[in-house]
């Protein structure tokens, strides 16, 4: 159902009925301006003949008609061209101001009231522009105390689900151990799948929180020298075991400096580069091979993560690394699932001052670059709870 405005956003809203018409005021401004063109005619055909009673010579006559042609033309150019210069001020203005609003709303200001007494259609559309963006800040406010609820509720629940789950997951343990008791195999088998389940959704109570801490800002970054193709070493080496399972190598190839360091923070780029090497693995072909390659490219080191496997369809390419997002073709292959990790990605490239972006074909494969900055100062973020207890 669609909102309806309310009585205060009713009363920005102003009435179709125009109190001074611009086609009226124009109308009159024309007929007075032909009214006074018809009076100055009359005056100088009567000046100009007035002579005829003195008898004067025919030549004397045309040479005084045309001298009061040229002093005609001029009083009545002169009045037309200030009418015109008036008539188009008064119209261009208000549409220079509506245009400068406009672009201001697109860059996502909304701060912007245009000002004015006229009361005419322009009056008129700048009541409904104001109104309009009356409306669009009252609109954006909800929005922001909806997510600020959203995001407190999510924090909550996380909070609360990952002391059961790390629980459960204690427990299983122990039963895999057979500290309780011997297991046979078929037992174990359930336990295993039991506990991959628990560590699924450990992942997305950990994203859940994630998400949460990059809206609020409250994400911490430390930011250091990191070993760039060290770091990625290791991340493939943790995922050598699960890519194996699956019959899928993974090949590194590093064209940059060996051990070539960025300013970065190592954590979350073990993030970055673990979301998209694991989901490489997941929905890969087997029998294929991820490619991880980094590069240097101008003031960047470009970081390459190519698969082969179920692809991207074009119709889910735009909103990839939107919150909450999953693929067709994703979620086909794997119900399950946050639909976090590319937007965590994202958000944590965007504040090491990079870029991500990726290419898929129709045949499946698909290209993750990610760009990080070489030149970089060393940043310490610190969270809003931090910086408090400081001010303490």
């Amino acid at each position: 159902m669609q909102n309806l405005p309310t009585a205060k956003e009713e009363s920005l809203i102003p009435t179709s009925k125009v109190k001074k018409p611009i086609f009226g005021r124009l109308f009159w401004a024309f007929a007075l301006l032909s009214l006074f063109i018809v009076i100055v005619n009359l005056l100088l055909v009567i000046y100009t003949f007035s002579d005829l009673f003195y008898m004067i010579s025919t030549d004397e006559i045309v040479q005084k008609l045309t001298g009061n042609l040229i002093f005609l033309v001029l009083f009545i150019a002169i009045p037309c061209v200030f009418l015109s210069v008036s008539i188009s001020s008064d119209i261009a203005k208000p549409i220079r101001q509506i245009g400068g609003s406009i672009r201001e709303l697109v860059k996502g200001n909304l701060d912007v009231n245009i000002k004015t007494a006229r009361r005419d259609e322009f009056g008129n559309l700048i009541g409904l522009f104001n109104g309009l963006v009356s409306r669009m800040k009252s609109v954006r406010f909800r929005d922001q105390e909806l997510s600020k609820m959203k995001s407190k509720f999510i924090t909550v629940a996380s909070h609360q689900l990952r002391t059961p789950s790390s629980g459960v997951g204690w427990g299983l343990d122990l039963l895999l151990k057979e500290s309780a008791g011997a297991l046979n195999e078929e037992q174990k088998q359930i336990v295993r799948i039991c506990q991959d389940r628990n560590l699924e959704m450990i992942g997305i109570v950990n994203d859940l929180m994630s998400v949460t801490q990059i809206e609020e800002s409250d994400l911490y970054y430390e930011f250091q020298e990191v070993e760039i193709d060290t770091l990625l070493g290791k991340i493939i080496n943790e995922f050598s075991m699960e890519a194996k399972m699956k019959n899928i190598g993974i090949q590194f190839e590093n064209k940059v400096a060996e051990h070539f360091k960025i300013v970065a923070d190592p954590n979350r780029l073990a993030t970055v580069f673990g979301n998209i090497i694991e989901n490489a693995i997941q929905y890969g072909d087997k029998n294929t091979t991820i490619e991880v390659a980094m590069h240097k490219e101008d003031n960047n080191i470009l970081i390459q993560i190519i698969n082969q496997g179920i692809g991207i369809t074009e119709d889910d390419q735009e909103r990839i690394f939107s919150k909450f997002f999953r693929g067709e073709n994703a979620l086909k292959l794997k119900p399950n699932g946050s639909g976090l990790g590319l937007y965590i990605a994202r958000k944590i490239i965007s504040e090491h001052k990079g870029k991500i972006s990726f290419y898929g074909d129709k045949d499946g494969k698909t290209t993750f670059n990610i760009y990080l900055p070489i030149h970089q100062e060393l940043i310490a973020t610190k969270t809003k709870t931090e910086e408090f207890l400081e001010a303490i």
